[in-house]
């Protein structure tokens, strides 16, 4: 065989090859991790009107704490990053510390890396879980609630910048006020992470 026809064959085995790895798909942790619990992170700094007060929570969800259909559909839009379609997705947390801050996270809509989901209106008749639609329209968004010792304000501005969908990490820079007007605020990073079969 001549050098020519011998570089032929390599060139298709190659091309082959190259064909070949095409047709493969990378397998990612969301597609092999099988949650039975989820953990919300939380860190950053709370302000209302009794001052500023660093936040750090780690919450965790499951089975047990919810319905099957509830904690399913947290893993679909916090974890797999599916869309909510005419629902949303609740979680509330707070931390254990004396000087206790709640947050409350109530979100709808699609997302992707990028997408920046305006923070507007608050939580109201809702626990963590499944919850109604935020929007008649179908529109991202996320509305929040900040809670503190003799302090309940509800989102009136800010944003929630995707990091990522699949598993949810986010930038948060939310405005609160209360029944009063008083003004307080929340900047800081939400994480999910996955605890269950295959999950890291």
């Amino acid at each position: 065989m001549g050098f020519r026809a011998r570089l032929l064959n390599v060139n298709r085995a190659i091309a082959l090859l190259g064909l070949s790895f095409a047709g493969c798909t990378t397998t990612t942790q969301v597609d092999v991790c099988s949650p039975t619990s989820l953990v919300l992170h939380v860190s950053g700094t709370a302000v209302t009107p009794g001052g500023a007060v660093p936040v750090e929570i780690a919450d965790t969800l499951s089975f047990a704490s919810l319905s099957t259909r509830s904690f399913g559909f947290l893993v679909d839009v916090f974890f797999r990053g599916a869309a909510t379609g005419a629902a949303s997705a609740v979680w509330i947390v707070s931390t254990p510390q004396p000087a206790v801050i709640t947050l409350g996270f109530q979100l709808s809509g699609d997302r992707k890396a990028g997408s920046i989901l305006p923070v507007g209106g608050g939580l109201a008749g809702v626990s963590t879980g499944e919850g109604p639609a935020i929007s008649a329209i179908g529109a991202a968004g996320v509305l929040m609630l900040l809670g503190a010792p003799s302090y309940l304000g509800q989102g009136r501005d800010g944003q929630l910048t995707v990091q990522q969908a699949a598993p949810l990490t986010a930038q948060v820079s939310a405005q609160f006020a209360d029944q009063n007007a008083r003004a307080g605020s929340f900047a800081g990073q939400v994480r999910i992470s996955a605890g269950g079969p295959n999950c890291p």
